[in-house]
């Protein structure tokens, strides 16, 4: 069975769609598991009246009265589950009919060939569209100029991320390693990556899977990779240096929990990049480019390069 975890947070306008999809899949083997991270409208009313009429295949956690932020959230919704594949999912998207299916056979192959022992991670692209459905781009990863391969390095993704957690699957083995995520991760999407790639093995469904919806209230908004994002980004450069800051932050505890776990080689590498504002201007420059710190496209390296 595939348990899919759902953190809910004043998502009336557009969770009872989320849910219709997800009980509109082809494969019908699923279990969604609800945590309401305390919302103030309608939201729970609404997931209450699913589960009563869904008995066995939609749940919800007991109500703890806590706002903990999407990341932490789905943190607590991940301690708590027992199944061997889960999958996650946000509370303003749609998910398409073979999102399951598509995901769990590609899981299928990767376990036929690597073991069900080991951690092993799966995502997809997904489509993006606003608040009323209409496309925006049909591809996240073009939208976002980001490239799915790059999830299988450790070092590219320290950076830069190109696996959403509602596109992703990950089986027991994985959980086992990554949980507890820690607060220094950057979301706990971002550290099943990191972990999947360090000890396991990452894949992913080239084709949508879900129209992912931006409406402005997003937890994280997720922005077309462009030259208005790009001169965006040079005009708040504290943002970005805290944002990169928070990535060094992330490598700490990274290194911290796993030192002895992974070999010398990447164990350098991550020691390399947690400490980077320790090096001088050059010694910085050194490293990236002798552990391939780098992100997906010349534009983002050059602006990277400049101000690291």
């Amino acid at each position: 069975m595939i348990e899919i975890l759902m953190s809910t947070f004043n998502g009336e306008p557009y969770v009872e769609q989320q849910v219709e999809s997800i009980l509109g899949q082809a494969y019908s083997d699923w279990r969604l598991t609800i945590r309401d991270d305390s919302s103030s409208d309608d939201t729970v009313k609404i997931l209450q009246q699913y589960a009563h009429d869904n008995p066995g295949k939609i749940r919800m956690l007991e109500r703890e009265g806590e706002n903990l932020g999407a990341s932490l959230s789905f943190a607590r919704l991940l301690d708590n589950c027992e199944a061997d594949y889960v999958m996650l999912s946000d509370q303003d998207d749609v998910w398409l009919p073979d999102k399951l299916d598509s995901t769990f056979r590609k899981f299928r192959e990767m376990e036929e060939r690597y073991g069900e022992k080991t951690p092993l991670m799966v995502f997809t692209d997904a489509t993006v569209v606003d608040e009323e459905l209409n496309v925006l781009a049909p591809s996240m990863w073009s939208y976002k100029k980001t490239v799915p391969g790059t999830a299988r390095r450790l070092n590219r993704i320290l950076l830069m991320n190109p696996a959403n957690g509602c596109t992703m699957m990950v089986n027991r083995a994985l959980l086992n390693k990554a949980l507890p995520v820690p607060r220094e991760a950057l979301m706990h999407d971002a550290w099943l990556v990191l972990v999947a790639a360090a000890f396991g093995k990452v894949g992913y469904v080239p084709k949508p899977t879900l129209l992912y919806r931006q409406h402005g209230k997003n937890e994280s908004v997720t922005k077309r990779w462009g030259l208005a994002h790009m001169l965006g980004q040079l005009r708040d450069l504290r943002a970005t240096r805290v944002y990169i800051a928070l990535t060094r932050k992330q490598a700490c505890a990274f290194l911290e929990r796993y030192q002895t776990s992974l070999n010398d080689a990447d164990r350098k590498m991550m020691s390399a990049f947690a400490h980077l504002d320790e090096q001088s201007f050059i010694g910085k420059r050194v490293d990236i480019f002798r552990y391939g710190f780098f992100y997906a496209g010349l534009i983002r390296n050059v602006g990277w390069l400049l101000i690291c």
